[in-house]
């Protein structure tokens, strides 16, 4: 049987994920949870700044990682849009800017 263009030879198919991935995380979410009481007493134990270091280094492991996006209009051209601002309050004039004697100096 010869070779055809986007004939795939071995591995998983498409979408289906790495086993060994999934028996890691398994292993690493019930190690965690068994030691739940501990990292909590520790995590009580820190500085302000080691707290914030200590969540932004796990949160990748707790949340998907979101992609970005970019936004175009047919054929790849950008997009334009124009947005109108209707006052609520009267406090400021149609085009969203504070009158001259509400400025702040």
């Amino acid at each position: 049987m010869p070779f055809k263009e986007g004939h795939k030879l071995s591995g998983n198919r498409k979408g289906i994920g790495n086993k060994n991935t999934a028996d890691l995380k398994t292993a690493i979410a019930n190690f965690t949870l068994g030691k739940f009481e501990t990292i909590n007493t520790l995590y009580e134990e820190l500085s302000p700044k080691e707290k914030a270091d200590f969540l932004t280094k796990l949160l990748p492991y707790i949340l998907s990682r979101l992609a970005s996006i970019e936004a175009t209009g047919a054929n790849g051209e950008a997009l334009n849009f124009t947005i109108n601002l209707k006052p609520t309050d009267g406090s400021r004039d149609q085009q969203g800017v504070l009158p001259d004697t509400d400025r702040p100096e």
